[in-house]
């Protein structure tokens, strides 16, 4: 399509992957399949939903510079989750390409900045620095990570529910 500038997915019942016109031309078939995979990642994480539920809480509260916050929040973590998704398999060469691959889209998409349906990669080249600046100082978390963030994620989770239930009953109480 010669109406985006950057690859995008787009649908939620039958997604589709569109790249801006005559970019699978230029691009090198490892760039192809790194967007493939990265659009790929964003239907299996249903990324699209979220895309619109935001948008659809930006129409009903248009008035709250909070929810465009929100919308600009949920495509950035959309973004960093691909990212992260498809590089955790790939070694720092593998991360250089895939980081290549994103400057490559930036460089040969089309001239039209905005897309209603996704974050372009033309949109903001801050976010652009901030993704190849997490691609390529990537860590694996090891088991010992993720299993301390579960314990206070949980420890978190019960401490608030009890504090409000004794709250409730304390307010609820008469003298």
């Amino acid at each position: 399509s010669c109406g985006i500038s950057s690859p995008v997915s787009y649908g939620l019942f039958r997604p589709t992957v569109i790249i801006p016109q005559d970019m699978d031309i230029v691009l090198s078939e490892e760039d192809i399949r790194f967007i493939f995979l990265h659009e790929l990642q964003h239907y299996r994480q249903k990324d699209a939903l979220w895309n619109y539920l935001a948008c659809i809480l930006q129409t009903v509260y248009w008035f709250n510079p909070l929810v465009y916050l929100m919308g600009r929040e949920i495509n950035r973590a959309c973004e960093f989750s691909c990212d992260e998704a498809v590089i955790k398999s790939l070694d720092k060469d593998g991360r250089r390409a895939y980081g290549d691959t994103l400057l490559n889209a930036v460089n040969l998409g089309g001239t039209y900045k905005d897309s209603l349906a996704s974050m372009t990669l033309n949109r903001s080249a801050e976010l652009l620095k901030e993704r190849l600046d997490a691609i390529m100082h990537y860590r694996k978390k090891s088991k010992t990570t993720a299993v301390i963030t579960g314990i206070l994620t949980l420890t978190l989770l019960y401490g608030a529910s009890f504090t409000g239930a004794y709250a409730a009953d304390l307010h609820g109480a008469s003298p």
